[in-house]
């Protein structure tokens, strides 16, 4: 079977829960903080996750934590919860100050703790559950 070409999709995408509130709101945040529009995004339900799958075959099946890919050395690179969310922060240039004072712990401490985080977010998305349609501007960077 060929691997789909990832040549036509953008150089930095992020993934998650279309599902997850929590999430959504992730997404608004980085949407806010990327005032260069660096960033597209895709839920791990849909078809730009399903040719990504294809691409890493190592990657679980029920891939259901923040995945971010990395295509602007010319390789793709693919990174999951605690570093997806350091390397996003490296390129927004804004990493708050409690994550910078986190991410120098080792990762599978941090990977445990994204992990206590995603076990509990649909239970936290209860009260985010309203999640707004991005503004028009933002809607391209979307992809399916």
């Amino acid at each position: 079977m060929p691997v789909p070409d990832a040549s036509r999709e953008p150089e930095h995408v992020v993934f998650y829960d279309g599902d997850c509130g929590l999430c959504h709101r992730t997404v608004q945040w980085i949407l806010a903080a990327d005032r260069d529009g660096l960033f597209h995004f895709a839920a791990l339900q849909g078809s730009t996750a399903t040719a990504l799958h294809a691409r890493h075959p190592h990657l679980p099946a029920n891939l259901d934590t923040v995945v971010y890919v990395d295509r602007s050395s010319g390789v793709e690179e693919v990174f999951v919860r605690s570093e997806a969310i350091f390397r996003v922060c490296d390129r927004l240039g804004h990493t708050p100050v409690w994550l910078a004072t986190v991410r120098r712990l080792p990762r599978w401490l941090t990977d445990l703790a994204y992990r206590a985080v995603a076990r509990s977010r649909h239970h936290l998305s209860r009260a985010l559950a309203h999640c707004p349609l991005p503004p028009p501007a933002a809607r391209a960077r979307f992809l399916p």
